[in-house]
């Protein structure tokens, strides 16, 4: 990966360490689904809408 390069443990408010159970990556996933909806912004509220009804 180049020095540019990012990951998604870089990003702001990922709690998830590689090696974290998948309880808690599910629980972190919800906890960002609830900030995406509560956001404003209608992009994320569909996106988190799409990323819900997956899991049904």
């Amino acid at each position: 990966m180049s020095e540019h390069e990012h990951t998604a443990e870089d990003e702001p408010g990922n709690n998830s360490t590689p090696d974290a159970s998948g309880a808690q990556r599910v629980a972190d996933l919800q906890a960002w689904l609830k900030t995406a909806e509560a956001s404003g912004s209608a992009t994320l509220h569909e996106f988190a809408a799409m990323l819900r009804a997956v899991r049904a």
